[in-house]
């Protein structure tokens, strides 16, 4: 599950005098004062002090394990590696080292501070050999090691000469179990049990990414100049270099089996830079900076000739096939997404490509128009000539993030503008249902379904309309004196919701084509991590794995209630409100006006800092 927020929290008091009193579920005692709070994907509470790293049972607070010895680490550095119990540590600090935790254990698996490494090049976890697979650079030279992913150890060390260039590409495992490596402009094929090199390959520039075929018998080798967005999707920003004009890149077939190279002149691009590429079940797509191509698997010669669309450095946000062809997408960096529609052959059917602005947050087909809602607003575009039918005075954008549900008759209702909008899809038109919030110079930020009605929330309102638009209700709540106010409404579980509605349909929309963008984790699915489970061992998971198949099947948020923090005859706390009624169901006081907090939107519980070393549960 994402993080919801945490900042700095205080002593906890509870008030009865406008609510009921919530009292906690437990309290854990730490030792150490608490610096931040996080719940892992498998419902570990992980608490940061300035004594150590904890990680306790969700369930009663029950400290399961401790780290001592890992302390002042920042909640940025502190990343989970999606699918498993594993969190990744890279400090970038004062005290910079690349620590890998199994979170279920507390298990010290990987430090790069014990193994003498300078720099951590990259991390890959290999399921298939049961290890977490690191590649590094040290004063003797680059190498890549494996380690056992539940209790750390060394399973193979094998030593590589330095890397002349900044290597892009991640490591690949093949249906074997063998992993595909490169190291500057060189390639290798390690053998994933014992880390021995099977092939080696070599190409005139450094290697930048590395794919397979549907049926994994060939792997396609990419090598030269990277877009400065591909760059950035995939080297850490110190590394990032930012450079105009044009490059050069070639991409080889390679028999996975021998590593022998399947074509004698490989793709070359000589004016242009690699921008990623989707995969089909029988083509896929090249993105470069001049334009897209399409490749068979089974050529170098593109099924497009020629693409004449524009330039500009896009990368692949995502592909729509169409009975016609198909719709790409691509992102210039700056906020802009250019809609590319072709035909089979490449050939585009509008003479001008539309220009969105914002993150694309819903797509779909509607036959003869697409429709689309971005963070900054929503429109159709006609599949005739890629026009927007909503011009004038039905032109839909917004200034801040477009919030969006789907009511009952799959309608869909918006939050833009400062209005409630609901979309008529078959008739391709929109009508007000709500505006003129009164929200005492608050701009309403998100918009949650209640039944048959909507909630329209702030930072300090929220208010529930019918749907016709008849106010139901109203709450306000005065915000604290410098309080952080705008950051903690992300601390509120509607912020959940959207964000989980985004990645569901963004996720719908790259997969429509590809069936895998390359290289990018965050549209790995809840039914692909739950899978992962079973390849710990027991001993690691233990009975968190079921709780684990029970978080990974739930809900991204709860839907029926809203907090609110405020002050209240100097009583500063957080207000519980339920959205179809209105009415408080109880409050939470603190005296301290930056509380550290998380909230798990999965179990609906608080988890807060409630003393300098203690921690507390609430069931919301």
């Amino acid at each position: 599950m994402k993080k919801l927020l945490t900042t700095c929290f205080a002593t906890l008091y509870l008030c009865a005098a406008y609510a009921q009193v919530l009292t906690p579920d437990w309290e854990s005692s730490l030792s150490g004062k608490v610096k931040w709070i996080q719940v892992n994907d498998w419902g570990i509470v992980i608490a940061a002090c300035d004594n150590g790293l904890f990680g306790l049972d969700p369930r009663d607070g029950t400290k399961i394990w401790e780290l001592s010895d890992v302390t002042k680490i920042q909640e940025e550095y502190y990343n989970t590696i999606p699918g498993t119990p594993l969190v990744l540590i890279d400090d970038k600090g004062a005290d910079a080292k690349t620590l890998i935790i199994n979170g279920l254990s507390g298990a010290l698996v990987f430090d790069s501070r014990d193994e003498g490494i300078e720099k951590v090049l990259s991390r890959r976890l290999v399921r298939e050999v049961g290890g977490i697979m690191i590649t590094y650079s040290k004063a003797s030279g680059d190498g890549v090691a494996l380690y056992n992913f539940n209790d750390g150890k060394e399973l193979w060390n094998t030593p590589m000469e330095k890397a002349k260039g900044r290597t892009l590409a991640q490591p690949v495992i093949d249906s074997e179990g063998h992993i595909l490596y490169a190291n500057g402009s060189r390639l290798f094929r390690l053998h994933g049990q014992t880390g021995a090199v099977l092939w080696e390959a070599e190409a005139k520039k450094d290697y930048i990414d590395l794919f397979f075929s549907p049926d994994e018998a060939t792997v396609f080798a990419v090598s030269g100049s990277p877009s400065d967005l591909f760059k950035a999707e995939n080297a850490e920003p110190s590394a990032l270099t930012v450079s105009g004009g044009v490059g050069k890149f070639s991409v080889q077939a390679h028999q996975v089996a021998t590593g022998e190279p399947i074509w004698k002149k490989p793709i070359q691009y000589s004016k242009s830079k690699y921008s990623g590429v989707a995969l089909g079940e029988s083509d896929y797509l090249l993105l470069h900076t001049l334009s897209a191509n399409r490749y068979s698997y089974d050529s170098p010669d593109p099924l497009w000739k020629k693409e004449k669309i524009g330039t500009g450095g896009d990368q692949l946000v995502g592909v729509y096939p169409t009975s016609d062809g198909m719709i790409y997408v691509g992102d210039d960096g700056s906020g802009r997404n250019y809609f590319n529609y072709v035909d089979e052959a490449g050939k585009p059917l509008w003479k001008k490509r539309p220009v969105v602005t914002g993150y694309i947050s819903h797509i779909e087909d509607q036959g003869d128009a697409i429709f689309y809602i971005t963070s900054k607003g929503a429109n159709f575009l006609s599949k005739e000539n890629g026009k927007e039918l909503w011009t004038g005075s039905k032109y839909l954008s917004s200034d801040f993030p477009v919030s969006f549900v789907k009511d009952s008759d799959q309608s869909f209702v918006l939050l833009a503008e400062g209005k409630l909008i609901r979309v008529d899809l078959p008739q391709k038109d929109w009508s007000v249902i709500g505006s003129s919030f009164d929200f005492k110079g608050e701009v309403p930020s998100g918009v949650r379904l209640v039944g048959e009605k909507y909630a329209v929330t702030g930072n300090q309102n929220v208010t529930l309309l019918d749907a016709s638009g008849n106010k139901v209700y109203h709450q306000y709540y005065e915000a604290p004196d410098q309080s952080l106010g705008a950051k903690l409404a992300l601390g509120t579980l509607s912020a959940a919701a959207e964000v989980g509605a985004m990645v569901s349909g963004m996720s719908a929309f790259a997969y429509g084509f590809t069936g895998a963008v390359q290289g990018n984790d965050s549209y790995m699915n809840k039914a692909e991590q739950q899978a992962m489970i079973s390849n710990f061992a027991t001993g690691a998971a233990g009975d968190f794995s079921q709780l684990a198949k029970m978080r990974f099947g739930a809900q991204a948020a709860s839907e029926d209630y809203k907090l609110i923090l405020t002050e209240r005859d100097k009583l500063l706390g957080f207000v519980k409100i339920d959205l179809a009624s209105g009415e408080e169901q109880g409050m939470v006081v603190t005296a301290d006006r930056t509380p550290t907090f998380t909230v798990d939107a999965v179990t609906n519980k608080l988890y807060l800092k409630s003393a300098e070393g203690r921690l507390a549960c609430y069931d919301l």
